[in-house]
């Protein structure tokens, strides 16, 4: 029995990948397409980008991942809390990375999108759907 669940857990972190990739793909397309052919300030596109990628992370998440049996009314708030916290974690990274010598906007924006989201699948999991 503990070998079904832990492939469960291994199909749930698939299924939260492949759903993070194509959230983070959408992230990475916009805040790069705002910032470097937009000319935006790196958070303003960091954060267009997200608010885009939230979208396709949530449904994704709830349908698919997870196939949540909670209501939206529940999960949507949870997940926005989540949502919200791993944005404001990226948004200092990306600070954080701004004092790296030779480290450019690009890589930032990449490192920033990629650091969290083993805590967001936790969080997910644990308490969101």
């Amino acid at each position: 029995m503990r070998r079904i669940g832990v492939l469960r857990e291994l199909r749930l972190a698939l299924r939260f990948l492949t759903v993070g990739g194509l959230a983070t793909g959408l992230h990475m397309g916009v805040s790069l397409g705002l910032a470097l052919l937009g000319g935006a300030p790196e958070q303003t596109a960091n954060l267009g980008a997200f608010l885009c990628a939230m979208g396709v992370s949530f449904l994704g998440n709830y349908h698919w991942t997870f196939a949540s049996t909670r209501s939206y009314v529940q999960s949507l708030p949870r997940f926005l809390i989540v949502a919200c916290t791993g944005f404001a974690a990226s948004a200092v990274l990306i600070d954080l990375l701004a004092g790296v010598p030779g480290l450019a906007a690009p890589a930032r924006l990449i490192l920033g999108a990629l650091a969290i989201p083993a805590i967001t699948f936790l969080a997910s999991r644990i308490w969101v759907y």
